[in-house]
């Protein structure tokens, strides 16, 4: 169960973002340079970071896949609607995807 709400989480953001953001300002997964990044620690860790320098920098901790998606959205957007218009549609993508 917990891999599959992380397949359906990281499907919704990589549509959400394809759009939005060139590839090479994000990684879901990886360390990337001059990048934000998403990786997972753990089960219930997710690191999402900015990559500068081989180092993981603006390092936030978040408990589950969905706040580290957010979190990385937030990092990516310069602005409160940007933010708000893809964060809403990414969170739209995952409830159509878990009721489906």
């Amino acid at each position: 169960m917990v891999k599959e709400r992380e397949i359906i989480c990281q499907d919704a953001l990589e549509c959400v973002l394809k759009d939005e953001f060139p590839p090479r300002r994000y990684s879901l997964g990886t360390y990337l340079e001059d990048a934000i990044c998403m990786e997972k620690i753990n089960d219930s860790i997710w690191n999402v970071y900015y990559g500068s320098r081989s180092s993981k920098d603006q390092l936030v901790v978040c408990n589950n896949v969905v706040s580290a998606c957010l979190e990385l959205i937030h990092k990516l957007c310069n602005n409160d609607a940007t933010e708000t218009r893809i964060g809403e549609a990414f969170l739209d993508r995952i409830i159509i995807k878990k009721s489906a």
